[in-house]
């Protein structure tokens, strides 16, 4: 299954190329700290935060389009890898993220899960840039708690967080949580670590928040439903080179690409009522180039898998 996946954003890439299409300049900055200092990863999840013009102290409205402004192509995935909701690498240099399709609704992958995914894969393109494959299970599991670290940082920044929480009184309660996640758009369970890794809470009361949680059967399914995002820079591109002709863009796969144009559906399908979308939607503004260290290994890109489901 994760060979196919990365066949598929290989494809997808090399599609790209043949049809001519303008990408987004890769603007992902190049982690040069300390990955056994938390600080230091909170530090360039805030950079990168910066360089994808997110308002200083703000929730990131949309983390899949975040992500296309820093120049990284958002594929879905038409299903989980067995847990994981999501995988990146790099083909021919370019950074790409997949992630499972959400519609936010209580059958789906929950909006929230997706958001976390897609910050999680930016961490792993920008604090593992140039380090190869994991050399051992434990390498591989450090390199998904330091991913974590950034996600986090990424989706809450631990000063504009805890400026909330003082608003709502101060206290790490699952109202408190309940109203932060309605504004954040970051999971009440992800909120407890949050609070741990800041200080705000320790052990203790991490554990009893939660057996609170699974006592609420929120394990799976919590209130406050986070809408699932979509990728609109290949359905953009394809518009403005094509048109809003189907048949256009079908004819030109075809002819440059020698590519079936169920394969491009594929990659811009993000409805899960199999509904398709090809047509422009917002307009993303490139960014200055910036040279990254590609982590592809050999001619092999290295896949990091990302954010297994929790409950």
């Amino acid at each position: 299954m994760i060979r196919a996946v990365r066949a598929s954003a290989v494809g997808a890439i090399a599609a790209i190329e043949d049809l001519g299409l303008l990408r987004v300049p890769d603007s992902l900055p190049v982690f040069d700290g300390d990955l056994n200092d938390a600080l230091e990863i909170e530090r360039i999840a805030g950079d990168t935060r910066s360089i994808a013009n997110i308002v200083e102290d703000a929730p990131v409205g949309n983390a899949i389009r975040a992500a296309e402004r820093l120049g990284c192509v958002v594929l879905p995935m038409e299903s989980e890898l067995g847990r994981h909701l999501g995988l990146s690498l790099r083909v021919d240099a370019v950074p790409v993220i997949r992630v499972a399709r959400s519609a936010g609704s209580a059958d789906d992958v929950p909006g929230d899960r997706q958001r976390f995914t897609v910050a999680h894969e930016l961490g792993h393109l920008v604090l593992h840039s140039g380090l190869g494959q994991p050399v051992s299970p434990a390498d591989a599991t450090r390199r998904e708690q330091e991913a974590h670290r950034f996600a986090s940082s990424f989706l809450a920044p631990g000063d504009a967080i805890m400026s909330d929480l003082d608003l709502l009184g101060g206290r790490v309660t699952l109202n408190t949580l309940s109203k932060l996640k309605s504004k954040w758009g970051f999971s009440i369970k992800a909120f407890v670590v949050r609070f741990r890794q800041l200080g705000v809470i320790d052990d203790d009361q991490a554990r009893s928040l939660y057996k609170q949680i699974s006592s609420r059967r929120w394990n799976k399914h919590e209130p406050v439903d986070v809408g699932g995002e979509a990728a609109v820079w290949l359905p953009k591109a394809l518009a403005k080179a094509y048109g809003s002709s189907s048949m256009r863009a079908e004819r030109a796969a075809r002819e440059h690409a020698d590519l079936a144009w169920t394969y491009i559906d594929r990659w811009t399908q993000w409805a899960t009522d199999g509904s398709s979308k090809i047509a422009a939607v917002t307009e993303l503004q490139p960014r200055k180039r910036q040279e990254q260290a590609s982590i592809a290994t050999g001619d092999a890109p290295v896949i990091l898998l990302a954010n297994r489901r929790r409950g």
